[in-house]
């Protein structure tokens, strides 16, 4: 559903990332052992983190509600319907209706959703995640949303070319059509978005120890990816967080490590979460949310298709949307779209926990004899990065399940220590001893 999603609410095109909290089931947590926790904080640092996870926790709430609230003001306030006669005034083709009436709807509702935005940047700034200062911040939002012009009105406009040509098939034409934008939007990615927004350079230029080290755990893993493709961000230019994230498709694949990791990681550290990014590649998770996203896309759109007919027929006259191929009926299944997300998102967050705790696994064993102790440099590496981030040793189990793309970092570092499948009896899950 994702490519849907990305036109209606200006997101970009997801990818697996090392260092986003999310919650985990009871398959994903460690065997828990006696020596106490292996992830804390500080008194004075738990109670920053725990400020910080109510106060986005409160975000997360009112951003949800707002997703669905403002389409509903579009329509019941007639906004929707008056845009589409504004464009219909200056021009008669209904096309080109479209090229007046997507960008002014996606303007407005970015600039409704501004302040959340901008709450979301303040409490970056204020717990110290952040270090982007507001005209830098303000010139990536702008940046972000002339993104969301460009693809929206493109994709928009396709979509509802074929709603006027085909009434009852329309959701099975433009699935189609999705599956090749899916893939250009996943390689064109690192190409194009990315560096709009960030810096990239060779990993090479600035640690070719480094590199050389991560060959070994490439050539170890059986996979190819070529020093070429590995990268540093310049995060700190933004933030005080740590990452690292696979992206892109064939020959642009990569994998993007961010600054910050490695200042403050020690090289053991960064050849495990290098060894997390890899197994995203070995074990075909990017290749694999393509098909997924390809299946939700088209039950996605056989239900709007169903729903949308539904609500201009009960509603179309109240909310003066005439017909299903009507501009305005774009709000009409914005709003199907967003609820569909919001249901779906426990979905999509169970898989993705289950994808990222393999992953965690598969970093420890890729790195088994060229890391002295895979344990401890995983341990370590999710206190440091939990510190960073100020990631709670306790979430929510409800806002776990809906919202945590990965497990909790408590229960990935517990996993990471007692994770031993070398000792005597033991069973490495996807390499022989």
């Amino acid at each position: 559903m994702f490519l849907l999603f990305f036109v209606f609410s200006g997101g970009l095109f997801s990818t697996a990332c090392f260092a986003q909290t999310a919650p985990a089931p009871a398959w994903q947590q460690a065997h828990s052992a006696t020596q106490g926790p292996a992830y804390s904080l500080t008194p004075e640092k738990l109670k920053r983190a725990e400020a910080l996870n109510r106060d986005e926790n409160w975000l997360w709430a009112i951003g949800t509600a707002w997703s669905l609230v403002y389409p509903l003001l579009f329509l019941r306030l007639h906004w929707a319907a008056g845009l589409r006669r504004f464009a219909a005034g200056i021009v008669s083709r209904p096309w080109v209706q479209g090229l007046i009436f997507l960008p002014l709807l996606i303007i407005a509702i970015r600039l409704l959703s501004l302040p959340l935005s901008l709450a979301g940047h303040h409490l970056g700034l204020a717990y110290g995640l952040s270090i982007e200062r507001w005209p830098a911040w303000f010139w990536d939002w702008t940046k972000g949303l002339l993104v969301s012009l460009a693809i929206s009105t493109l994709v928009g406009s396709l979509l509802f070319a074929i709603v006027r040509h085909s009434r009852r098939r329309w959701w099975l034409w433009f699935w189609l059509l999705s599956l090749p934008l899916m893939l250009a939007g996943v390689f064109a990615e690192p190409l194009i978005i990315d560096p709009l927004f960030n810096h990239f350079e060779p990993l090479s230029r600035s640690h070719p120890e480094l590199v050389a080290q991560l060959e070994r755990v490439v050539e170890r893993s059986g996979e190819r990816i070529p020093p070429n493709h590995m990268f540093l961000m310049r995060a700190s230019e933004k933030t005080t967080e740590m990452n690292a994230y696979v992206t892109g498709f064939g020959s642009s694949k990569r994998v993007v490590v961010w600054d910050t990791s490695l200042k403050k990681s020690s090289q053991d550290e960064v050849l495990f979460i290098f060894g997390h990014e890899l197994g995203h590649y070995v074990l075909g998770d990017v290749v694999h949310g393509l098909m997924m996203a390809a299946v939700g896309t088209l039950l996605a759109l056989w239900l709007a298709f169903h729903l949308v007919r539904k609500l201009v027929c009960l509603y179309g006259a109240s909310w003066e949307v005439p017909a299903v191929e009507d501009w305005s009926a774009v709000v009409v299944l914005m709003l199907v779209f967003h609820v569909f997300t919001l249901l779906s998102d426990p979905i999509d967050n169970t898989i993705s926990r289950y994808i990222e705790h393999r992953a965690d696994v598969y970093g420890q064993e890729v790195v088994h004899s060229i890391v002295p102790n895979p344990q401890a440099a995983a341990v370590h590496s999710f206190q440091t990065m939990g510190e960073e981030s100020l990631d709670i040793p306790d979430p929510n189990p409800g806002m776990v399940f809906w919202t945590y793309s990965h497990p909790p970092i408590s229960q990935r570092a517990e996993f990471a220590r007692d994770y031993d499948p070398w000792k005597v009896g033991g069973h490495s899950r996807f390499f022989s001893k």
